[in-house]
């Protein structure tokens, strides 16, 4: 039985229709900035020496469920500057967001926390 080409997997996926990007792992030490994680979009030419992946879906951020009325229920309730205005709207969508379950709250110091999982915080 042969042998499937190095790349097989993403020559498979690319002829079903997925985008293909790669990079180069060479150019990680050298270049200036690093460009580690440059990945580009894919020319139609497989190589041995560089690497490939299929492109990640783009991160999709959550949008308000609160109505026209409530936003401008909310835009009203923090009159007066209008940064505050627009402050007022994003504090309120994000309550909204909260206390209807499509959002979480973090605690501010979430990350902090992060750092001390699994020892102890004066280590």
């Amino acid at each position: 039985m042969n042998k499937p080409h190095k790349h097989a997997y993403f020559i498979k996926a690319w002829a079903e229709g997925k985008e293909i990007e790669w990079r180069d792992p060479r150019i990680v030490l050298t270049s200036s900035p690093p460009q580690h994680d440059r990945w580009k979009p894919f020319s139609g030419q497989w190589h041995d020496v560089l690497e490939y992946r299929i492109k990640p879906d783009e991160a999709k951020f959550p949008s308000s469920k609160m109505t026209n009325q409530q936003l401008k229920k909310a835009f009203h309730a923090a009159s007066g500057e209008t940064e505050k205005g627009w402050r007022g709207i994003a504090d309120a969508a994000i309550r909204h967001g909260i206390e209807n379950g499509y959002l979480v709250a973090v605690p501010t110091n979430y990350i902090e926390q992060l750092k001390f999982v699994g020892r102890a915080p004066h280590e």
